[in-house]
Parts: C-alpha cells; structure tokens; sequence
C-alpha cells in the first residue's frame, strides 16, 4: 500500500518533520512554558473558593443528564463515534439525547450565538434564549439557490454535526458549552446531553464525565504538545468518572494506564465496519471489497485506523492519502488523487469525509463511503452509570 501525505505545513512544523526538526528546543520550550500554565492553572483551582458545579438556574428544573466524552490527546480518540453509539442506545431505550459540539472549524463555530439543529421529528420549543437555527444559517450561507447539499452542510455546520443529524440526534453547536447546555435543555427537554469533546472543561457540571484512551498507546508517547500529543499530563485520567479504551484487542488494562484508572469503572471498544454504501446510496455486502483493488482517502486523526479495517476486509489497497483532520475538500484536492492512481480504480472513504467530497467526483467515478461503527463491550453497564433523568 502506497502512503501519500497532503499535510499543510503548519502540521509538518508541529511535529518536527524533515527541515522542521531543527525547531526542536523551540518546541521543547513551548512544551516546558505550556506545562507550567497548566500547573499554574490547576493550582489556581485548588486555591479558589468552591464553585458550585452546578448549572446556573435559568427558572427551571434541571431534568437532562450531562455525559461529557473526552480525551486528553489531540486529535481524534473516537469521541463522535462514541457518542453516536450512545446517543443510539439512549433512542433505542425511549430516551431523547442532544449532543452539545463546538463544532470544530466550521462557520457556525464562528458565530456569536448558538446553532440549534433540530431533526425532522424534534422541534424546538419556545425559549427566550437567543440562538441561530440551521435552517436560517445554511439559507445564509448557501452559495446556490438549490438549497445545501451535504458538502456546504458540512462546511457551515460541521462535519461530525452532520453525523449526529443523519441519526436522528438534535445537536447545538456553541463555543460556550454552559449556555449551550441550558439552550440544549430549553429547546428540545432531552433525558441526556452529550457533551462531545468536554473533559478539558473542568467548570462544567458533568454527571458523568467518561475519558476515550487509546488502548494501543493510551498516552500517547507521553510527552505534551507540542512536543507529543497530550493536552494534559497522565495523572488528569484520575478526574474521569470511567475509561473506555478504544481500539481495543484484548480486553486488558494496559500496564502503563493501570496507576491512573485503578478503581474506575473500565470499558472495551473497537471500530467495527458496519456498510458499504455507493454514490447512489444503494447498501452493499461488505464482501463486495474482498480481492479489490481500491483507493482510500481521509481526513481524520488516525487514518491508519481506517486503513487496517479496510484491509481487514480483503481489500487490496493502492494508495491511502491522507489529509489533515476536519480537510475541507475542494476539486483541486479530488482531481490530484484521481490522477495518481489507474483509471477505473474505486475510491472508498469514511462517512465524515464523503459528505465534504463526494460531490466533486465526477459521475463516471465509483465511490463508496465505508461506515464505521463503535461497538462497546458492556455498554447496557455504561449506560446504567448515567443518573436517570425523565424528559420535561
């Protein structure tokens, strides 16, 4: 399997690769003056009179549960794909989740208000909160007078937000998670609110806050950014209600993370192929892949994640590239890997990145979008440490 690298240079300086090695001790003094800010912060905390955890009161009862899902590595740790998986076992046992998103580089992330999107059968109730809905946002945004098609959904809502919409989860999208929660509560009245992206945001009220390790590496190389990957140190583990490690293979604590989730609850999960789906949407075999030669393209944190699971799958992969997390395409982007492989070859990507490219193959084109799952060992138990709220 061919390996090709698209990374803009900004993430090639961050990691000291080639020329960029030089910048070493400049990085390793970033690295030394962030992990004094976060000693200083947490000093800060212990030194501060107690805050009330606690949501502030906006006239009405509380009812929703708050499960933050996090990590504390940069970069994807599968927390969208974990937080679909609850959110659909949440709807499977009569519940009402709304997910809570930053909506990382997208252009709602930008504005000054929060972004409600609603699902077809969840309307927002009245409130007198100010927010924005998709609907009006996207009419703004759109760039033709045929209404947004996936790729401009995801550029001005987002690519996970698209996600969680297309399984029937209402979303808000606000930088301010507190006022995107009481927003989330007063609009749709959820049983639970799935902060995605939430365990760094220690002043927020979480009844549960659930940390993703990486059950192959669970810290990474251990060193902070920008030196490694690691937003916080190990020891911030200790904060998490319950571990799930990911990518897991053997149904084991790894040795190194055993001093930090000791006494937690723990839980297993992997990345599971789940369909094949072709341009015109039609569900395939995931047999269809065995014995053929396809392409791969993504923009996510661990593609050689997806890769292993397509080859997994008994495809024979001719090239993989690999663009930076959250890539927004453009034809360019498709045109240049179109070219370096044999014509007719098959692309095939992950569902985040056909809403933002699919729509720039050109017709004669095959293209299959693989959808990935989270399969969680025990998440019935996981679910059970959620206090339970009723709907208001």
């Amino acid at each position: 399997m061919r390996i090709v690298e698209s990374y803009p240079m900004r993430l090639r300086i961050a990691r000291g690769r080639g020329v960029w090695r030089l910048l070493y001790p400049v990085r390793a003094v970033c690295t030394l003056l962030y992990g004094l800010s976060l000693v200083i912060r947490r000093s800060s905390r212990r030194s501060a009179p107690h805050r009330n955890r606690r949501l502030p009161s906006t006239g009405m009862q509380q009812r929703a549960a708050v499960v933050s899902i996090g990590n504390i590595e940069v970069g994807g740790g599968g927390k969208t794909p974990l937080a679909l998986a609850l959110g659909g076992s949440v709807i499977q046992g009569g519940g009402r989740p709304v997910v809570v998103t930053r909506g990382y580089l997208s252009e709602a992330e930008r504005e000054r208000l929060p972004v409600a999107v609603p699902v077809s059968d969840w309307h927002p109730r009245e409130t007198d909160t100010e927010y924005i809905t998709a609907r009006s946002l996207l009419e703004d945004r759109t760039s033709t007078g045929k209404g947004p098609g996936l790729r401009e959904m995801a550029r001005i809502l987002g690519d996970e937000v698209v996600l969680y919409r297309s399984r029937g989860v209402p979303v808000v999208i606000d930088r301010n998670r507190s006022r995107g929660i009481r927003l989330a509560e007063e609009l749709f009245g959820p049983t639970h609110i799935l902060l995605d992206d939430a365990f760094g945001h220690r002043h927020l009220h979480k009844d549960l806050d659930i940390l993703l390790l990486d059950a192959t590496a669970p810290f990474g190389d251990g060193r902070l950014v920008p030196l490694g990957s690691l937003r916080e140190p190990p020891q911030a583990a200790r904060r998490a209600d319950c571990v799930v490690f990911t990518r897991d293979a053997a149904g084991r604590i790894p040795p190194g993370a055993m001093p930090f989730v000791t006494g937690k609850p723990v839980f297993f999960a992997r990345h599971r192929p789940a369909e094949l789906i072709s341009r015109s949407h039609e569900r395939l075999s995931l047999s269809e892949l065995t014995g053929r030669e396809v392409a791969l393209y993504s923009g996510i944190a661990r593609p050689s994640s997806f890769e292993g699971l397509v080859r997994e799958l008994g495809a024979n992969v001719h090239s993989s590239f690999r663009f930076i997390d959250h890539h927004r395409y453009d034809l360019r982007d498709i045109e240049w890997i179109a070219s370096q492989v044999p014509a007719g070859t098959p692309f095939l990507t992950t569902e985040k990145d056909w809403a933002k490219s699919a729509e720039y193959f050109p017709g004669t084109v095959e293209i299959y979008m693989l959808r990935i799952v989270m399969e969680v060992d025990g998440i019935e138990d996981l679910l059970r440490l959620i206090p339970s709220r009723s709907a208001s």
